[in-house]
């Protein structure tokens, strides 16, 4: 477990190993296949508009 002083110089990893804890398995994978496939649209978006500028 993480010392309060860990926690509070490291909040971010400690939150995050807490959710994905919390988090079943299938709803993890989930998000991620989710978060994925918006960031492969968003790139690319932001290539096809790069090419044009």
């Amino acid at each position: 477990q993480f010392s309060l002083r860990q926690r509070k110089a490291y909040p971010i990893e400690s939150e995050g190993a807490i959710v994905e804890c919390e988090l079943d398995t299938e709803e993890w994978s989930g998000i991620y296949t989710y978060a994925q496939q918006r960031w492969e649209s968003f790139a690319h978006l932001y290539l096809v508009l790069g090419q044009e500028w």
